[in-house]
């Protein structure tokens, strides 16, 4: 097999994210830069220091909501360390390329018994804990933006992408044990890499949905509507310390779709990507693309600085463990 065009296809994914870095560059070039500073420099600090704050227990939430998922899964790991691991996380991936902080917190397995379930098993509840946070923003931005007046273009372009995400998404979930009884036969006759792997799959999804109950999910849900509320009242003050005048539910429909826009490969961070969103979603409100981009620019600033915080208390944390161990 030539591994040629895989080496090219990895190459081309290495450098895919300086797309974004370069495309906010083009958008901060095209607007007024003096006017853009303007705003930032009038931005009242204590609305910042209230922006990190519940940035804090944002993340603070997004971790018990992963120890809460493995311990549905039957997956035995001390709240501690499920925090550490994940506040590290948090550091690595705000300052590294690509998803390396999602891959970090993985080491928490490598420190508590796996013996009895499979270990990719673990790793699968952990991806659903993604997964799960992007089908609550999918179908929050499908319902905010059907509350829009108007934008019939916004509502037919974004219903044709999100809806049918989420339904299939849910279907998989929910019908993954038929689905595995009917198709697991089939595919294991079957000796590709493809049909091995969507095996595979079925069979995780079906250990998924075999596990909890309806009230566990519930919970889960509601563990990340609370950590959504934090998340966008975090953003909020940041426009309220820049004195703008923007609706709640505007605001949380640019967060999600910037946040949903940032998983493609072409941007680190959000970067170029999310300003766009802003300027886009904004402008319904009247907001100046200066003040759209001074939102966006103050708001990740404050996000990294919280998570380069909280990400150094995790790791020094997680050193002072090994240490005792």
């Amino acid at each position: 097999m030539n591994k040629e065009p895989v080496k090219i296809f990895k190459r081309v994914l290495d450098v895919l994210p300086l797309f974004g870095i370069l495309l906010l560059f083009y958008v901060i070039y095209r607007l007024d830069r003096q006017q853009l500073f303007s705003i930032l420099k009038k931005i009242d600090l204590r609305f910042v220091a209230m922006s990190f704050a519940i940035f804090s227990l944002n993340l603070a939430m997004r971790a018990f909501r992963w120890f809460r998922v493995l311990s549905i899964a039957g997956i035995s790991a001390k709240l501690g360390d499920v925090i550490t691991y994940y506040l590290s996380s948090m550091f690595y991936g705000s300052v590294t390329f690509g998803r390396l902080g999602e891959l970090y917190r993985m080491r928490l397995f490598q420190n508590i018994d796996t013996s009895s379930y499979e270990k990719d098993f673990a790793f699968f509840i952990s991806a659903v804990d993604r997964v799960i946070d992007v089908l609550f923003m999918a179908l929050l931005s499908l319902v905010l933006v059907m509350l829009l007046p108007g934008h019939n273009g916004w509502k037919i372009s974004l219903a044709s992408i999100l809806g049918p995400v989420f339904i299939i998404s849910v279907t998989l979930i929910f019908s993954s044990k038929a689905l595995y009884q009917k198709y697991s036969p089939l595919l294991a006759e079957k000796r590709g890499v493809i049909a091995r792997t969507i095996l595979r799959l079925l069979s995780l999804l079906r250990q998924f949905s075999l596990v909890g109950r309806m009230t566990d999910m519930v919970e889960i849900l509601m563990y990340t509507a609370l950590s959504w509320i934090l998340y966008i009242l975090s953003c909020y003050f940041i426009v309220l310390g820049l004195n703008l005048d923007l609706p709640w539910s505007l605001l949380a429909l640019a967060l999600f779709m910037a946040i949903l826009v940032s998983l493609l490969p072409v941007t680190f961070q959000g970067f170029g990507t999310r300003e766009i969103v802003f300027i886009s979603v904004f402008s319904i409100a009247g907001i100046s693309k200066e003040g759209a981009v001074s939102v966006s620019i103050a708001f990740v600033l404050t996000m990294l600085m919280t998570s380069l915080v909280t990400g150094s208390a995790g790791i020094i944390s997680e050193k002072f463990h090994v240490s005792r161990r």
